[in-house]
């Protein structure tokens, strides 16, 4: 069996030279170049979008939850409202 120490393992380079042979593009590698700002830009960008949506996701399932469960809660055990039960008797006769 072959070893693979760490002097074996692919360098950065064969790593972007793969990704341009799968994707068909030109990878830069220049950090300083427009092509590798304009990514961070958008991933940034989505990690707002995603957080805000995370956020109203939970602002209205929490209050959806609790009203559910209230209206369950209800349905098992009425409140007896004073005063009202010989109208709700008249309505339903």
């Amino acid at each position: 069996m072959d070893q693979i120490t760490v002097g074996d393992a692919p360098s950065r380079a064969d790593d972007l030279r793969l990704m341009e042979q799968v994707s068909g593009d030109h990878v830069s590698t220049s950090r300083n170049s427009d092509q590798s700002t304009a990514p961070a830009k958008v991933g940034r960008r989505r990690k707002v979008a995603r957080g805000i949506a995370h956020g109203v996701s939970w602002g209205v399932a929490i209050p959806l939850v609790l009203f559910l469960g209230f209206y369950l809660f209800l349905l098992v055990r009425p409140i007896p409202l004073p005063f009202v039960g010989s109208q709700a008797r008249a309505m339903v006769l």
